[in-house]
């Protein structure tokens, strides 16, 4: 599996595959996408696309722009639009018109981003005056996941990746994406999809203009948002922006796949359900058909849980602790992020290919190695149901077994955590069995199906302190709670 795939376009919630080398010493990632098919399969409609039009929302495109464009599931790249197919629409939150452009499924605004607010700070060195309306302004990571309009968002890797493999890979993109001036180099044929990408660079110590670099929505490895850096004659690269330099920003249009990661504001706190003396929690079972093993669930909120570790055993990347199969009965099966999502497709074709070193096509809502009816939880379901729990002001966290979890000393805590029902046992993470220094009591993992990147995707981490989303090794063993479709 390792480097390939099958490529298919999944309609209509899915999107385009692609697969990414190993990172560079410097950080970087050269782009490995699936070779575009030979001829293209776009139909384009003319009336719509021949004349530029005004569309006064900032949270919507007309559905007759978007379908213009539409992609038959034989091709994976687009037949080059002319520049007539941008049209325009207002933010109203400033009244700025903005250039937008269909390139396949997506809709891409077709300049950078220029907004600010007299509250925030968007540009670089803090001075909004600065920013020049034809190249936009240069955002810190904070304000740009922020800063685009409603029905708009920051792009995301999966975004990006779909746009490099719909214009053919990352050796063309470079060159196809670019505007046709402002470039130090204006040989041969650009921008002709019209996205007309810039050379702004970014905005820090040693910054350079030969290169359009955009701030994408997820984070990197030590806290910074990856960026997607385009450059004319090279492979598009995709950069760790740890060192916390300020970037353009583009953005692309919502669409079906797209689920808005909530803020806490957005969630109803849920009151506790359990305590020492009384269990109110809602509770079922869910029985799998698979093995016929039955399992507890759990309602919070307007989701439904496993109340326990999925157990079934998988054919590659279901991991025991220590490779002791006692560990597996007591905790579950601790799964490679591949072995989660069922790269191998034994259960549905949702994720297929997803393996641990590349990123994948996949469906919106995964099933991966779930019960039929059940699914892997996604980054915004993983965060909704930490708001309700309130597990940001916990403490330590609402959602523990009790009298399973060691305090810092390794003895069991007293204190009684286990408020909601979720009862998360302390399982460690798995590694494989080389690792000697694993172990259990003190901390635990759930897998998620959203990936940042080919080698980390996200996981729900719990230990001594603390519950919250962040970043893994697609290789660590991590264990499964479904949710319920």
């Amino acid at each position: 599996m390792k480097g390939q795939m099958n490529f298919k376009i999944l309609a209509p919630c899915a999107f385009a595959a692609l697969v990414l080398a190993a990172c560079s010493d410097d950080g970087s990632s050269s782009l490995d996408y699936p070779e575009a098919e030979s001829s293209s399969s776009v139909e384009s409609s003319s009336d719509e696309a021949s004349s530029s039009s005004v569309v006064k929302s900032s949270s919507s495109v007309s559905s007759s722009s978007v379908s213009s464009s539409s992609v038959e599931e034989s091709s994976s790249s687009q037949e080059p639009e002319s520049s007539s197919s941008e049209q325009v629409f207002i933010d109203e939150r400033d009244g700025q018109a903005y250039r937008y452009v269909v390139i396949g499924e997506q809709t891409w605004m077709a300049q950078n981003l220029n907004y600010t607010d007299t509250a925030t700070k968007y540009s670089y060195n803090y001075t909004p005056d600065i920013a020049d309306p034809t190249i936009g302004r240069y955002y810190w990571d904070q304000d740009a996941k922020v800063s685009c309009p409603a029905g708009w968002h920051l792009p995301r890797f999966m975004d990006f990746s779909k746009l490099v493999t719909t214009v053919g890979g990352p050796d063309s993109a470079g060159k196809l994406l670019r505007s046709v001036d402002a470039w130090y180099d204006r040989q041969g044929d650009t921008d002709i999809y019209g996205f007309a990408a810039t050379p702004t660079g970014m905005r820090c110590s040693g910054g350079s203009n030969t290169k359009a670099i955009y701030m994408s929505a997820d984070y990197a490895q030590y806290g910074g948002l990856y960026s997607f850096n385009l450059e004319a004659e090279k492979p598009v690269e995709w950069k760790d922006n740890s060192g916390g330099c300020y970037m353009a920003v583009r953005c692309v249009k919502d669409d079906d796949f797209y689920k808005v990661i909530p803020d806490s504001a957005d969630v109803a706190q849920q009151e506790p359900c359990k305590t020492q003396e009384e269990d109110d929690c809602e509770y079922g079972t869910l029985k799998d058909s698979r093995d016929n093993r039955e399992y507890k669930t759990v309602v919070i909120g307007d989701q439904t849980w496993m109340a326990e570790n999925l157990r079934i055993d998988y054919p590659e990347g279901a991991l025991c602790m220590k490779d002791d199969k006692d560990t597996c009965a007591k905790y579950g099966y601790g799964y490679t992020w591949a072995a989660a999502m069922d790269y191998l497709g034994k259960y549905s074709d949702d994720a297929v290919g997803c393996g641990n070193d590349s990123y994948c096509t996949r469906a919106r809502d995964v099933r991966g190695i779930c019960p039929e009816g059940w699914h892997l939880p996604d980054l915004a379901e993983f965060q909704t149901m930490l708001y309700a729990v309130n597990e940001r002001h916990s403490g330590n966290s609402n959602l523990k077994a009790s009298n399973l979890w060691q305090n810092d000393s390794r003895t069991v805590e007293s204190a009684f955590r286990d408020k909601y029902g979720f009862s998360l046992m302390p399982g460690g993470m798995v590694l494989p069995p080389v690792f000697n220094n694993q172990q259990t009591g003190s901390s635990t993992c759930l897998w998620a199906s959203y990936d940042v990147s080919p080698r980390y995707a996200y996981h729900l981490y719990v230990d001594r302190t603390y519950a919250l989303m962040e970043k893994n090794e697609k290789l660590y063993g991590c264990y499964v709670r479904c949710i319920k479709d």
